[in-house]
């Protein structure tokens, strides 16, 4: 196991890895919901999340996507 993986008490094995094209739409509809429920969707947000990695990778921030074999969780650190 790498330092990227560790096991999840039912036994999954979780992995972070880097942000792939392919998880825009689950970062965006992620970050929609915590927004909606807390705040709100403000203009700028959905710049942001229409094009993370125009917006956030390419400016130097990361996004990290959570695997653990059953579902998928996605975060950003800007």
């Amino acid at each position: 196991m790498n330092d990227n993986e560790n096991k999840t008490a039912s036994g999954n094995q979780n992995i972070i890895a880097d942000f792939e094209d392919w998880h825009a739409e689950a970062f965006r509809d992620l970050n929609y919901e915590w927004l909606e429920e807390f705040f709100e969707v403000e203009p700028y947000d959905k710049i942001v999340l229409s094009g993370p990695r125009k917006h956030i990778i390419n400016q130097g921030g990361s996004v990290l996507v959570a695997l653990d074999g059953l579902s998928r969780s996605v975060f950003a650190l800007c």
